[in-house]
C-alpha cells in the first residue's frame, strides 16, 4: 500500500481517536503535539524525496499523521470551548448585536436562526473575550417575521443558556451537532427587554450572506408556486438543502423506505448538476474554433464539472455528501488531467482528510459514513458509471436497467447493516422502494426541482410527481413488516458488522465473502447479554429514570416484561420527548414493545411524548388517570384502528410480571368522585414495584410517585398504615421523587414512610419552577438519603440485584449529589463537547 495512503488513513484514525475522548487535554499539550507531529512529517517526507527507506519510516509517518490529526482537533476544540457562556450570565437579560447567518428557519409565528455575535452585553457592560461567537436564537418576531435575512446586523434584546445536554441511551445528540456548528448558547429574543432593531441591511448583491439570501428568495418562491405547504418543504430540500420544511410524517415515510437519502442533497444529485453543466458548457466550447485552439473542450468539461458541483454544493448548504462529492471530482479531475490513474483508496481517502479537515466533527454524522461508505463500496466492487454503447435504444435501457438494479443491491447489501448501527432500525422494503424513487428523483423530480430555479412553473409539475411518488412511499410504509428495530450494537461489533457487509459486495469468490455472515446475523438475533442494559433475571428489574427535562419519563423491564411510566413533555410544535427520547432510549435498548404504559395524569410535561410513543413503538395496554374523553384515549393502536385498551389507574391494583410485584398506591376511587374539584396532580397514579428478595439482602424496590402532592402523600401513608404491611408496604430502595422536588411535595412523613437509599429528581436544567426546592433538597439531605438530579446525572440506571454502595459516590459534574445506587449514564458517557 502507498505510503501516502496510511498516512492519510492515519489522519482520519486520529480525529476518530480524539473524538472518543471524555475530556480534553490542555491546550498547550495539543499545541505541543501538532509542532512535533509537523516536524516529523516534513523529516520524513524529505527522506522519501531522497528516496532514503527505513523500516520503521511507514509506522513512524502514521504515528506522525495520527498525533498531527489528535493535535490540530484538540486545538480546535479548546478554542471553541473557550466561547462557552458564563454561567452567571446565563438566563440574564442581555442586548446581543450580530448578524444573521444561514437560512432562517420558520414554525408559526416562530423564526430560529444562527448568529454571528459582534457584541454582547448586560447592562451597558462587554461579556469580554469569552463572548460566543455563534449563537442560536429563537424568536417570536410578529410583525417582523418577513423582514429576517441572511447578512443582516440586528440588535436584539435577549436571553442565553448552554448549550442543550439531555442525555440518554440512543437518540441524536444535540449537544454534538450545536459545537460542530460553532453554536455556544441556544436563547430566545426578549419583548420585554425592548424592541429588536434592524441595524444595517447589505448594501449590494455581494456582500455577506449573499448565498443563504439567494437560497431563502428560492425558498419563498418555491412556497409561492406550491401552495401545498408539504410538498413545498419536500421540494425546498431537493434544490437548496433546506429540510427544516419537511413534515415528520413525511420524515417517517422516507426512513420506513430508506429513500432519506434521496430527499437530501445527495452526491448523485451534485454528480448529476455538474455533469448537465459541464456537458452544456462543452457543447458551446466545441462551437467556437477559436477556443477550442486555446484549451481543449474535455478540459474544459473536466474542470467546469468540478466547478458547477461545487457551486451547485455550496447553494445546497455545503453539507458532508456535497464536500465528499466535490472532493472526489476534484482529485479524479486532477489525476485526469495528469494522466495518472490512481486506484480507489487514495481518491477515497484524500476526501475524507479534506472533510475532517473542514470539520472534525462530521466523522460523528450519520451523513458521513453513509456517503463515503457507498462510494467506497461502489468504487472497490469495481462498478463504473460508463456502460458500453448498445446498438439499440432498447438494448440501451436494458442495461440501464440491469445496472440500476447492480448498483442498488450491492449498496443495500453494504448499507443496510450501517443503518442497523447508525439508526437502530432496518428497512425490510428499502430495496424495492429505492428502485422506485431513486430513477424518479433522479430523471424526473430533482431536475423539475432545479430548473424550477429558472421557470418556476416546473415546481408545480415537481410537485405533481413528488405527490404521487409520496402516496406510493407511504402504502408501502404502512405495512407492518416495512422495517424493524434493532438494539444497539457494541462498538467492537458495530465495526465488524460494517467491514462484513462490505466484504460481501467486494469483487472476490462468494466462499471468502461468505466469512462475514455470521456477524451480520448478530444485528437480527443480537443475545441479550450483549445490549447496552442487558435483561434482568427473573424476579429482578431493570429501571431507567430517563432524562426528558422539566418532565417524567421511567422505563421498568422486568425478564420478559416492559413498562413505561409517563412520556416525558411536549417540545415545541413539532417535536416531544416521546420521539426525541423514549422512542430512541426502547430501541436503543432493544425493547419491541410495551406491555404497559402508564400516564400518571393528564399535565403536558406526562403525557406530551405518549402520542409519539404509541405511534412508534406497540402498546398493549394504556393504565392511566386520563378522562374518557382525553385525546390519548382514542389513540388508535397499531394498523387496526381500534382505541387503545385502557385500565384507570386506582390503589389496590396489582399484578406480577415475571415475579416482579407491581402495585398501585394512588389515587382511590373516592378522588375519581371528586374529579371536577381536584387538580390533576391529586390524581396522579402512583406505582410500587418490588423485586424478590435476593439472599441475605432484602427485595429492592422502587417508588414511582408521579406529581402527587402534600395531601395525596398523606393518603398514601394512610392508607399503607391501615394496612397489614402498614408502612412497611411503602418501604422502597429508590425514590423517584414526587413532583419534580417541588416545595407542595416530599413532606417528611412521607419520606419516613418510604425510607429511601437513593432518590432522583426528573427536573429541567435551570428550569423557571425552582425545582428541586431548597427545602426539599434539605429533607433527604436531613435523612441521609443520597440524591442525584437528572440534568447532571443524565439518565439513571439500575439494577435491582445491586447492592447499594457502602459510601456514597459524588457525582462529577455535582459533587453535592450523590450516588449510593445505579449508575449516571452522563458519567459512562462522557464527552468533552457536553462541559
Amino acid at each position: 500500500m502507498n505510503l501516502w495512503t496510511l498516512a492519510m488513513a492515519a489522519w482520519v484514525a486520529g480525529v476518530a481517536l480524539q473524538l472518543q475522548q471524555a475530556a480534553l487535554a490542555s491546550l498547550a499539550w495539543a499545541q505541543l503535539a501538532c509542532a512535533m507531529a509537523t516536524l516529523v512529517v516534513i523529516a520524513l517526507a524529505v527522506a522519501m524525496k531522497r528516496r532514503r527507506r527505513w523500516p520503521a519510516l511507514p509506522i513512524l509517518l502514521c504515528l506522525a499523521c495520527t498525533l498531527l490529526a489528535w493535535g490540530s482537533t484538540t486545538w480546535r476544540a479548546q478554542v471553541r470551548l473557550s466561547e462557552a457562556l458564563p454561567l452567571s450570565w446565563q438566563d440574564e437579560d442581555l442586548v446581543l448585536e450580530g448578524q444573521v447567518l444561514g437560512l432562517p428557519t420558520q414554525q408559526g409565528l416562530r423564526l430560529g436562526f444562527d448568529v454571528a455575535v459582534h457584541r454582547l452585553s448586560r447592562r451597558g457592560q462587554p461579556l469580554g473575550d469569552s463572548t460566543p461567537s455563534r449563537v442560536t436564537l429563537y424568536w417570536e418576531a410578529g410583525d417582523d417575521l418577513g423582514r429576517v435575512q441572511a447578512g443582516q446586523d440586528w440588535r436584539w434584546p435577549v436571553r442565553l443558556q448552554a448549550p442543550p445536554r439531555v442525555g440518554n441511551p440512543g437518540g441524536f445528540d444535540a449537544a454534538l451537532w450545536l459545537f460542530s456548528k460553532g453554536v455556544r448558547a441556544t436563547g430566545s429574543v426578549r419583548n420585554k427587554g425592548g424592541p429588536a432593531q434592524l441595524l444595517r441591511s447589505p448594501s449590494h448583491v455581494w456582500s455577506a450572506g449573499a448565498v443563504d439570501r439567494l437560497r431563502q428568495s428560492i425558498r419563498d418562491g418555491i412556497r409561492r408556486e406550491v401552495p401545498d405547504v408539504r410538498l413545498a418543504g419536500v421540494l425546498a430540500g431537493l434544490t437548496i438543502g433546506d429540510q427544516s420544511g419537511i413534515e415528520r410524517d413525511d420524515w417517517d415515510i422516507f426512513r420506513r423506505t430508506s429513500v432519506s437519502h434521496l430527499i437530501s442533497i445527495s452526491g448523485l444529485h451534485i454528480a448529476m448538476v455538474g455533469w448537465m453543466g459541464s456537458a452544456l458548457l462543452a457543447w458551446c466550447w466545441r462551437r467556437s474554433s477559436r477556443l477550442m485552439h486555446r484549451v481543449p473542450a474535455p478540459v474544459v468539461q473536466l474542470l467546469s464539472g468540478v466547478l458547477v458541483a461545487a457551486a451547485y454544493s455550496v447553494l445546497a448548504g455545503w453539507g458532508v455528501p456535497a464536500q465528499r462529492t466535490v472532493c472526489m471530482m476534484a482529485v479524479w479531475a486532477l489525476l485526469k488531467l495528469g494522466g495518472r490513474p490512481w486506484p480507489w483508496p487514495p481518491v477515497w481517502l484524500a476526501s475524507a482528510v479534506v472533510v475532517t479537515l473542514m470539520d472534525p466533527w462530521a466523522l460523528h454524522q450519520a451523513g458521513f459514513w453513509l456517503s463515503f461508505v457507498a462510494v467506497g463500496v461502489l468504487m472497490s466492487s469495481g462498478t463504473s458509471a460508463t456502460q458500453p454503447l448498445a446498438e439499440s435504444w432498447f438494448a440501451r435501457l436494458g442495461g440501464m436497467l440491469k445496472s440500476l438494479v447492480h448498483t442498488q443491491w450491492l449498496t443495500t447489501l453494504s448499507l443496510t447493516p450501517l443503518a442497523a448501527v447508525i439508526f437502530q432500525q432496518v428497512s425490510v422494503i428499502g430495496f424495492v422502494a429505492n428502485l422506485l424513487a431513486i430513477p424518479v428523483f433522479t430523471v424526473l423530480i430533482t431536475p423539475l426541482a432545479l430548473g424550477g430555479v429558472a421557470w418556476p412553473a416546473l415546481w408545480s409539475a415537481a410537485a405533481w410527481v413528488l405527490s404521487a411518488t409520496i402516496q406510493i412511499l407511504a402504502w408501502m410504509a404502512a405495512w407492518s413488516w416495512s422495517s424493524t428495530h434493532v438494539a444497539m450494537l457494541p462498538a467492537g461489533l458495530s465495526m465488524l458488522v460494517v467491514l462484513a457487509a462490505w466484504a460481501l459486495v467486494l469483487p472476490v469468490p462468494w466462499r471468502w465473502r461468505l466469512v462475514g455472515l455470521p456477524a451480520l446475523l448478530s444485528v437480527v438475533c443480537l443475545p441479550g447479554s450483549w445490549t447496552l442494559l442487558p435483561p434482568p433475571a427473573r424476579g429482578q428489574f431493570n429501571l431507567v429514570a430517563m432524562d426528558v427535562g422539566q418532565g417524567t419519563s421511567v422505563l421498568v423491564r422486568t425478564a420478559s416484561h416492559a413498562m413505561v411510566f409517563d412520556a416525558g413533555p411536549k417540545i415545541g410544535d413539532q417535536s416531544d420527548a416521546g420521539q426525541r427520547v423514549v422512542v430512541p432510549l426502547l430501541v436503543a435498548l432493544g425493547v419491541p414493545r410495551l406491555d404497559r404504559l402508564v400516564i400518571s395524569h393528564r399535565d403536558a410535561d406526562h403525557v406530551g411524548g405518549a402520542a409519539s410513543l404509541v405511534r412508534e413503538v406497540p402498546v398493549v395496554l394504556l393504565h392511566s388517570s386520563l378522562e374518557d374523553a382525553h385525546p390519548l384515549r382514542q389513540t388508535p393502536a397499531g394498523a387496526g384502528g381500534q382505541p387503545l385498551k385502557h385500565l384507570r389507574c386506582e390503589a389496590g391494583q396489582h399484578w406480577q410480571w415475571d415475579g416482579v410485584d407491581f402495585t398501585v398506591v394512588h389515587p382511590s376511587a373516592e378522588d375519581y368522585a371528586r374529579r371536577e374539584q381536584l387538580s390533576p396532580n391529586a390524581l396522579s397514579c402512583a406505582i410500587r414495584v418490588q423485586a424478590v428478595a435476593l439472599p441475605g439482602r432484602e427485595a429492592a424496590s422502587v417508588f414511582l410517585a408521579g406529581d402527587i402532592e402534600t395531601r395525596q402523600e398523606a393518603d398514601v401513608v394512610g392508607r399503607a398504615r391501615a394496612s397489614e404491611a402498614g408502612t412497611a408496604s411503602l418501604q422502597s430502595t429508590v425514590l423517584v421523587v414526587p413532583h419534580h422536588g417541588s416545595k407542595t411535595s416530599s413532606t417528611p412523613a412521607f419520606l419516613r414512610a418510604v425510607s429511601p437509599i437513593q432518590a432522583v429528581i426528573q427536573v429541567g436544567r435551570r428550569n423557571g419552577y425552582g425545582h428541586p426546592s431548597p427545602q426539599v433538597v434539605a429533607r433527604y439531605d436531613a435523612l441521609d438519603v443520597a440524591r442525584v438530579n437528572t440534568p447532571a446525572c443524565g439518565a439513571f440506571l439500575w439494577d435491582s440485584s445491586e447492592a447499594p454502595l457502602t459510601a456514597p459516590q459524588p457525582l462529577a459534574l455535582d459533587a453535592q449529589q450523590r450516588l449510593r445506587l445505579g449508575q449516571c449514564w452522563r458519567q459512562q458517557a462522557r464527552h468533552y463537547w457536553e462541559w
